[in-house]
C-alpha cells in the first residue's frame, strides 16, 4: 500500500512539471526550452527593394507579458540568406566578415520590438549583379539562448519573397544627403531632350507628386542632376520609408519608363 502510494505522489509531481514547460533533448545534452517565452517571440522581415539595392529590416517583437533577453555567442546577431527560383544561393550577410566573439546579451521588453538591419546592392558571391526577377530572402536571429535557456539558431526565423527590379538604363550614381525633411538628390541621367520627373512616396500614398527636372544635357550623354527635396515633418510616416522614384515620360505614349528608386530616409 505504501508503494502504490509513494508512485501515485510521483505520478502528480511528474505531470505537474510537464505542464510548466515543454522541454526538448538534443543531441548534445543540452535541454531546448520551446515553451511560452519563445513562443511570444515573432519573427518577421520587411523589404524594401530599389533599383539598387534591397534593404532588410529584421524584427523580433516580444509579444509575451515579461521582457525576453537574447544572449549571443558573438558580434553577429542576426544571418539574411537569399536564394533565386531554383534555390541557388546568390547571398549571405555573413560571407568574409569577422565578428567579436563575444558574448552579449540584447533585452526586448513586454510590448517592444527589436530590429536589425541589412542591405544587399545585389551583387553575387562572385561581385556580379544578379538578375532581376523573383528572390527569397530566408532570414534568422543567431541567438543561442532565451533568458538564459539554450535555443536553436533556427527557432527565431522568418522568410520572404520579393522581386529585384531591372536595373536602370536612364539613371546612375544616385545618392541622397540630408534627413528629416530636407535632401538634396545628386546622380547622372541618360534621358530625352534631359527632362526627368520624380515623385515621393511612402509605400501607400504620394507625399510628393510628379515633379519635372531637367539635366545639364540630354541623351546619349550622362549628365549630372542635383536637386533638393523638402518634405514636411507631419508628413512623415510614423513606420516606414520615404521613397523617391525617378523616371522618364515616353515620347511614344506618356507612360512612365526607365524608373529608378532610392530611399531617402527610413522612419522606425
Amino acid at each position: 500500500m505504501k508503494h502504490f502510494f509513494l508512485l501515485f505522489i510521483m505520478s502528480i509531481v511528474a505531470i505537474s512539471g510537464c505542464a510548466t514547460q515543454s522541454v526538448t533533448t538534443m543531441g548534445e545534452g543540452e535541454d531546448i526550452v520551446t515553451s511560452n517565452p519563445l513562443q511570444s517571440l515573432e519573427t518577421s522581415v520587411d523589404i524594401q527593394a530599389t533599383s539598387d539595392s534591397a534593404e532588410f529590416f529584421i524584427k523580433v517583437k516580444n509579444t509575451g507579458d515579461e521582457d525576453a533577453v537574447l544572449t549571443f555567442t558573438s558580434g553577429q546577431t542576426f544571418e539574411v540568406v537569399v536564394v533565386d527560383e531554383n534555390n541557388n544561393e546568390v547571398y549571405r550577410f555573413s560571407t568574409d566578415k569577422m565578428f567579436t566573439m563575444a558574448l552579449q546579451d540584447v533585452l526586448i521588453k513586454a510590448g517592444e520590438e527589436k530590429v536589425w538591419k541589412d542591405k544587399w546592392r545585389y551583387l553575387n558571391q562572385d561581385g556580379e549583379r544578379v538578375n532581376p526577377g523573383d528572390y527569397k530572402a530566408i532570414v534568422s536571429v543567431v541567438a543561442s539562448k532565451l533568458n538564459g535557456n539554450p535555443i536553436r539558431k533556427d527557432q527565431l526565423r522568418a522568410v520572404k519573397e520579393f522581386t529585384i527590379p531591372a536595373q536602370s538604363t536612364a539613371f546612375r550614381n544616385v545618392s541622397v544627403s540630408g534627413k528629416d525633411g530636407d535632401y538634396v538628390v545628386r546622380g547622372e541621367a541618360r534621358v530625352h531632350e534631359a527632362t526627368f520627373f520624380y515623385a515621393v512616396e511612402d509605400g501607400h500614398d504620394y507625399i510628393i507628386k510628379e515633379t519635372v527636372k531637367t539635366a545639364n544635357e540630354g541623351a546619349p550623354t550622362w549628365s549630372q542632376f542635383e536637386f533638393e527635396v523638402n518634405i514636411p515633418k507631419e508628413k512623415f510616416p510614423t513606420n516606414g520609408v520615404l521613397l523617391l522614384v525617378l523616371y522618364e515620360r515616353s515620347a511614344k505614349d506618356d507612360s512612365i519608363v526607365n524608373t529608378h528608386q532610392v530611399i531617402l530616409q527610413e522612419f522606425r
